[in-house]
């Protein structure tokens, strides 16, 4: 299958579940943050450095081992985290792309969720990308 298939593919999978989860939500303020401003800047920053450092992380451990070993509890690398490292680096190409559309790529966007959906994917131990397409389990135990 060609990147620019798998890519769509991935973006098609992501989007009814990011949206019923934002739907879910409640908006979030603070006095002290600019929480909509802090969440613009992070997601660019995640749209323009994922994609090298998922390159330098996938040259010391393989997605699919950081899957696995992401099980373990009170492990970083949970089902949270894993949803962020697709929809922060989207977040940020759509903000991007109102910028600077050249800057769209789909080798990069494959490399982000190609790295996404084979971590997802160990760590849920099948073949599901979300628990939302396992009844809203994450079957981490074996």
């Amino acid at each position: 299958m060609n990147k620019t298939i798998e890519v769509n593919n991935y973006i098609r999978s992501i989007n009814p579940v990011s949206a019923r989860l934002m739907a879910e939500r409640t908006g979030y303020s603070s006095q002290l943050i600019p929480v909509t401003s802090y969440v613009t800047v992070s997601a660019i920053e995640a749209f323009l450095r994922y994609p090298e450092a998922i390159k330098v992380i996938t040259a010391s451990m393989q997605p699919e081992e950081i899957g696995r070993e992401a099980r373990r509890p009170a492990c970083q690398a949970n089902s949270v985290f894993l949803w962020g490292v697709a929809n922060f680096w989207l977040i940020g190409r759509n903000i991007m792309s109102l910028i600077d559309q050249s800057l769209d790529d789909v080798s990069d966007a494959h490399t982000v969720l190609d790295f996404w959906g084979r971590v997802s994917r160990s760590y849920r131990g099948g073949e599901f990308l979300h628990s939302a397409e396992n009844d809203n389990r994450i079957n981490v135990l074996k």
